[in-house]
């Protein structure tokens, strides 16, 4: 499929995959790219030949969404590298990303991401007690952060794993300081799976989120589709060198499709910020 695809026909993919489906349209997704509704339509038609989508639907084949999430996974892996070491924006950085993964051989673009999801595991999922809460204080100014973040699975221990729970929220998410106090707040949205038995589908959202505070889960605050908890429940590092700030924190999450499909299960959330 790789050999299809060009930057734009990857974001319009990637939208399809992440847009919430009252508002997953070709028009919505032309306007946020900045390019025409038949850019979008002539795409999905091309996607469809290849049987990555269903035929006059902006929907995935099981096949389809695979493929699609291997690329939005791979992508994180490097957009996040590209802002930690490389200093970029979050928009520079996916722009890389996404060049990255069409132009490397698949032998050479799998060992890229094998080395720096580990070098990802080391380093955001580390405990470190010697770095704590208070940067904050003196590192940022009071405003608003746009993050970068991806949440991975707890019980991984050989190989880095993206949670469900990653593509159950926004991206990216926001990070907000008042009088030297952190407030991440992250967008959770709906989303629809088939069911493991093959017949029909189940639709769920994040329907509870804590933070893990003093060895204990404390319910985060939820307005609406917003839930929010404060960074003095994530361990920190900070490159001065690199002008990087990397955080994690454990999270407990429950899904409204119920525990029969989705349990409530224990994630890492780690986030990126260049300061």
């Amino acid at each position: 499929m790789r050999t299809e695809l060009t930057p734009v026909r990857v974001k319009i993919l990637l939208n399809i995959l992440k847009m919430e489906k009252n508002e997953l349209s070709a028009a919505n997704i032309a306007k946020k790219l900045h390019i025409s509704k038949s850019t979008v339509s002539r795409a999905a038609d091309s996607f469809a030949n290849e049987k990555i989508l269903y035929e006059k639907e902006l929907k995935f084949t099981p096949y389809g969404e695979k493929q699609v999430k291997r690329i939005d996974h791979e992508k994180e892996i490097l957009q996040n590298w590209f802002i930690s070491e490389g200093g970029m924006s979050f928009q520079e950085a996916e722009d890389q990303a996404i060049h990255l993964l069409l132009c490397t051989a698949d032998q050479t673009r799998e060992l890229l991401i094998e080395k720096l999801a580990s070098a990802a595991n080391r380093c955001a999922l580390c405990d470190v007690d010697g770095f704590c809460e208070k940067c904050i204080d003196y590192l940022l100014a009071d405003g608003e952060y746009s993050i970068a973040y991806t949440i991975y699975k707890d019980n991984s221990k050989e190989h880095l794993q993206v949670s469900m729970a990653n593509e159950g929220f926004c991206h990216p998410g926001i990070l907000r300081v008042k009088d030297g106090v952190g407030y991440v707040y992250l967008k959770s949205k709906r989303l629809v799976r088939p069911l493991p038995t093959g017949k029909g589908m189940m639709s769920g959202q994040v329907d509870e989120v804590a933070y893990l505070m003093n060895h204990q889960f404390q319910a985060a605050v939820r307005n609406n589709n917003i839930w929010s908890f404060p960074t003095s429940c994530m361990k920190f590092t900070y490159n001065k060198g690199e002008g990087v700030l990397l955080g994690s924190a454990p999270l407990k999450m429950k899904c409204s499709s119920g525990s029969m499909y989705m349990p409530e299960s224990v994630a890492i959330f780690t986030m990126a910020l260049v300061l």
